[in-house]
């Protein structure tokens, strides 16, 4: 390289202090100190900021057990309450399915005094029975019971549980003690209407006695009673002959499966007894 060349490139180059540092190095640093502070203070100020008000709405810590007791109360009472509702509400029950059963099956003898049961309501039938206690009339009424007027099917013939059982007989009771005119006419309003005096025809006499009285045992199968329209059931009974079955619903009967008072508890004449017989076997053979 020339002399002249060597003079022209120290001529461009970056002049420099003593120790051969850059000259603008300083107010580089300081640049680079103001832009660490001026990002850093903002964000320590934001994070102060941020501390403070989530101290501010965080409740005391002493608070949230108070916050507790006062609500403990109110838990309790709500608790407390539900043991006193729980005995009504299951007594309630026990009625209901005591009247049900009644209502379903008990009322075909005891709503009309079919085979010698009484009458529900009737204080004056009832009281010798109810004497006996409540016991003996469960296991009467669980396990049947035949006595001098007649006789009781087990569970009345039907599949009932032993404790609606016992709920029938409760409420049968409760109404048929010292109960009042009330009851006396609910029970009267229960039994069969006479027959039809205006019935036309033998038929019409046959069938409204059927409806009124018979219907009690043979409607539901009651106290052995073959039920009414089944042929299997009709079949050997209709085999002893008419005559056969006009005694013995005219005078009663008893059997191996249960009992017929005579005339089915009613006071209907000999030939409205036969005419219902003859109904009741044309639609049971």
């Amino acid at each position: 390289m020339s002399a002249h060349d060597s003079n022209h490139s120290k001529g461009h180059a970056a002049p420099s202090d003593a120790t051969g540092a850059l000259p603008f190095a300083p107010t580089l640093r300081k640049l680079i100190i103001i832009l660490v502070v001026g990002f850093a203070v903002p964000v320590i100020i934001l994070v102060v900021i941020a501390h403070i008000i989530a101290t501010d709405t965080a409740p005391p810590v002493a608070s949230q057990p108070m916050a507790a007791q006062s609500l403990a109360p109110v838990a309790q009472a709500s608790v407390a309450s539900a043991p006193a509702a729980a005995p009504a509400a299951a007594a309630t029950t026990v009625a209901d399915a005591g009247k049900a059963l009644y209502d379903s099956t008990c009322i075909a003898c005891h709503g009309a005094g079919v085979a010698g049961a009484p009458k529900f309501g009737d204080q004056a039938a009832w009281a010798p029975i109810i004497a006996q206690g409540l016991p003996t009339l469960y296991t009467r009424a669980i396990h049947g019971y035949t006595g001098k007027r007649g006789m009781m099917p087990p569970k009345g013939g039907s599949t009932a549980s032993d404790g609606d059982v016992k709920a029938a007989v409760d409420y049968i009771v409760e109404h048929s003690k010292g109960a009042g005119s009330a009851v006396t006419t609910a029970a009267a309003s229960t039994a069969p209407a006479a027959p039809a005096a205006a019935a036309t025809t033998v038929a019409d006499a046959g069938k409204a006695l059927y409806d009124s009285t018979c219907i009690a045992c043979h409607g539901a199968g009651v106290a052995g009673a073959p039920k009414f329209g089944d042929k299997a059931a009709w079949a050997p009974i209709i085999a002893n002959g008419l005559p056969t079955l006009y005694t013995r619903a005219i005078h009663g009967y008893t059997g191996k499966r249960g009992m017929m008072p005579p005339k089915g508890g009613s006071t209907a004449s000999d030939a409205d007894v036969k005419a219902a017989v003859d109904y009741m076997v044309d639609h049971s053979k």
